[in-house]
């Protein structure tokens, strides 16, 4: 669930916010009741761009014969 918290009041609880965030609480600070941002927690460390793709692809060779045999037009 997101909370919506008043820019002035983040301003004031800046410190606290970013560790309930790192907690996995997610915020929606607001300016005059308009939002203006969004304080999400990070992706965890198990989520690493190298490796993501490890195991998710296959590589065949193209110069391998193939099993269809071609019509002469």
């Amino acid at each position: 669930m997101e909370t919506v918290i008043p820019a002035a009041k983040f301003k004031q609880n800046c410190l606290q916010l970013l560790e309930k965030a790192h907690n996995g609480e997610t915020f929606c600070i607001t300016k005059r009741g308009t939002p203006m941002a969004r304080l999400t927690p990070i992706c965890s460390r198990s989520q690493q761009l190298f490796g993501a793709m490890k195991n998710s692809c296959q590589c065949h060779n193209v110069t391998d014969p193939i099993d269809v045999e071609w019509e002469n037009v």
